[in-house]
């Protein structure tokens, strides 16, 4: 669903309303999958559907509203609709394997050196007396 939301809507025109939209039915899809009851498998259904009416509803009006800018502008609206047809390209990942295993093992190495040794506690020894030299109490010392 979100490559589908990407591909078609333009970065940032995805309302707050959407996004909840969106939301809710992951809710509701977890609830139905964990209970399994007639009533949560509705209600997921229905926000499901009121989600794919809503994104056929925006793409409508984002193509009739594109559509409309191009007025006369050939060129401007294959341009626009060239965005569609050709593939999503996908950015090479700069960092290699021993990269991202170096990154990792120093990040290690920090926390182990930062907790190797723990930090001392600076205790003062309080004077008491020890358990064989205590006395018994008496009722009417209570």
């Amino acid at each position: 669903m979100r490559l589908f939301a990407c591909r078609v809507f333009p970065r940032g025109t995805l309302s707050r309303r959407t996004m909840v939209n969106v939301m809710l039915l992951s809710m509701l899809e977890c609830i139905n999958r964990r209970c399994h009851i007639a009533s949560s498998c509705t209600a997921w259904m229905q926000q499901f559907q009121a989600q794919r009416q809503l994104f056929r509803r925006k793409l409508e009006a984002y193509w009739t509203s594109t559509i409309t800018d191009c007025r006369g502008d050939s060129c401007k609206l294959w341009s626009k609709v060239g965005q569609l047809l050709k593939p999503n390209t996908v950015q090479p990942n700069q960092h290699t394997a021993s990269d991202l295993a170096n990154h990792f093992t120093s990040k290690v190495w920090n926390i182990y050196t930062s907790t190797a040794e723990p930090p001392t506690i600076g205790c003062r020894s309080t004077p008491s007396t020890p358990f064989s030299v205590l006395r018994t109490v008496t009722v009417e010392e209570e």
